[in-house]
């Protein structure tokens, strides 16, 4: 057995008395707030605000949200509202007809051509090719009147030629119009 003298005992005595003074200081809740405010509290403080902060945020992210999808509603109410892009296409003639005879132009041939998905797939772009016969104010009426329409159309091309140079009033005009409809891959 090992002897202990007098110096060994008091550091073993002192040893085992600050082993039990840091082993309550850490497993009690009421000693901290004894000795005063610890690290602990004021990291769970800040952690706490950290977290209110992210509750602000989340709150301001579903209010964007919101509005977003009220203005993608909004939006998708534009689109050609036919099933097939190649009801679309006929939605598109229809519309551009009752245009072109409202502005008293002559019509030469309208035709459908090939529809094909946006870059990301989700909606499908259906182009019609109009060729028309008009004077310059009848195809800056008809293109204000595609802009300014209730379905989100739009002009992708147009090629303007003057067949008659004896008669510079009438031009012979082909445009490329296109329409959008929600593709049926979603």
């Amino acid at each position: 057995m090992v002897q202990l003298n007098r110096e060994r005992k008091i550091i073993l005595i002192c040893g085992v008395v600050l082993l039990l003074a840091g082993a309550a200081y850490r497993f009690s809740p009421s000693l901290p707030s004894f000795f005063g405010k610890s690290d602990a509290v004021s990291f769970k403080e800040k952690e706490l605000a950290k977290y209110r902060e992210v509750l602000q945020e989340k709150r301001k992210v579903e209010m964007r949200l919101i509005s977003v999808e009220r203005e993608l509603a909004r939006v998708e109410a534009g689109l050609l509202s036919q099933a097939t892009p190649a009801l679309a296409a006929v939605e598109i003639e229809n519309m551009l007809s009752d245009m072109i005879e409202k502005k008293g132009m002559r019509l030469h041939s309208m035709r459908v051509m090939k529809a094909g998905p946006t870059e990301k797939g989700e909606y499908m772009i259906v182009p019609v090719e109009v060729k028309m016969m008009a004077t310059i104010r009848q195809i800056k009426e008809v293109l204000f009147t595609i802009k300014n329409s209730d379905k989100l159309i739009r002009v992708a091309s147009i090629r303007v030629r003057l067949p008659n140079i004896r008669r510079p009033e009438e031009i012979d005009c082909t445009m490329v119009v296109e329409g959008l409809m929600k593709s049926g891959k979603r």
